[in-house]
């Protein structure tokens, strides 16, 4: 018997218009009313997340930033885990020689470089996305010089984004190379960055231990490289439709994609018994 259902939000969750489809939110809410426990693992941060945490009526804590930061729809803290100082700022100084597009978070405020109007463009883009209407947008001209006058700042993922597959092959080469941190992606044109030993994966036994719940009663939905460690952690590991074909050769089951309701599919299939 599954008691945990874990879901990533972009391209598993929510639909190509950036929201949750009514069959999924009654799904997810009658998995709920059955005593099986629904969470979110998403890239995204709090703010965003608590936006779709409450459309579906979840109880428990939300895994946000890659599983960086646990902390519940009351805004009580289970966990953190920043990337240090040094490595922001080695990053940050990376992005900097190739001018790249580059944002990272804090808990609740999304930091973006501006200049170019295609990073206003990106900018606009975000904050009219589902959810991100609640997130504080704060521009600022150098990342590199901002980070060396605010030193204490708590950054729990840096996000960069190119169309640049050259670039952003070799970034990323480069950047698997430094012990200290994770370093993936969660589309096709961005890489994220958070501290060594974060993942969704690691927040999810982190947070069925939490929950008293066993690996072997967790599902976890994903689509793509971010999700691989939760999909492989699960009890159950679904990937989507959509999904790259990483997430699908790891998964247990694939269901049909996003736009499809493919987590209601995926239930009303393997929990008959409940739904």
């Amino acid at each position: 018997m599954y008691k945990l259902v874990v879901c990533d939000m972009d391209g598993t969750l929510l639909n190509s218009e950036g929201v949750i489809s009514n069959r999924n939110i009654k799904t997810l809410k009658n998995l709920i009313k059955n005593d099986i426990q629904v969470a979110i693992a998403t890239g995204r941060i709090h703010p965003s997340a608590s936006t779709f945490g409450k459309q579906i009526g979840i109880k428990t804590p939300l895994i946000t930033c890659n599983g960086a930061v646990i902390k519940d729809l009351d805004e009580k803290e289970y966990f953190k885990n920043k990337v240090t100082f040094r490595d922001c700022l080695e990053i940050f100084n990376e992005c900097k020689k190739h001018d790249i597009l580059l944002q990272f978070y804090t808990e609740d405020i999304c930091y973006i470089e501006k200049s170019t109007s295609e990073r206003n463009k990106f900018i606009e883009w975000c904050k009219n996305l589902e959810g991100e209407k609640n997130v504080t947008y704060k521009e600022i001209d150098n990342a590199y010089e901002w980070l060396k006058e605010n030193k204490d700042t708590n950054i729990f993922k840096i996000l960069m984004n190119t169309e640049d597959d050259k670039l952003r092959k070799n970034l990323k080469n480069k950047f698997k190379k430094i012990n200290s941190i994770e370093c993936l992606s969660s589309w096709s044109t961005n890489i994220e960055i958070m501290n060594k030993g974060v993942s969704k994966g690691q927040a999810v036994k982190r947070l069925a231990k939490m929950l008293n719940i066993k690996q072997d009663e967790i599902i976890c939905f994903g689509d793509n490289e971010n999700d691989l460690s939760m999909i492989e952690y699960a009890g159950l590991g679904i990937a989507m439709g959509n999904a790259n074909e990483g997430v699908k050769e790891l998964a247990d089951y694939i269901t049909i994609s996003n736009d499809e309701d493919g987590i209601s599919h995926a239930v009303s299939e393997l929990m008959k018994d409940v739904i």
